[in-house]
């Protein structure tokens, strides 16, 4: 029982970093760049293409 709860405390922290290092990326795109364009790319169609099938 000890083991899971200091799992899901290490696991929180984990996803409260990335979570935060994510907001302040995006803080500094977004200051420091007039437009800022997102694209969706199909990764998986863009490599069984290049494979040829």
């Amino acid at each position: 029982m000890h083991m899971e709860k200091e799992n899901t405390r290490i696991w929180f922290k984990v996803r409260n970093t990335r979570y935060d290092c994510l907001q302040k990326l995006t803080t500094t795109i977004a200051k420091n760049h007039g437009i800022v364009i997102a694209e969706d790319l199909r990764v998986r169609n863009m490599t069984s293409l290049a494979r040829g099938m």
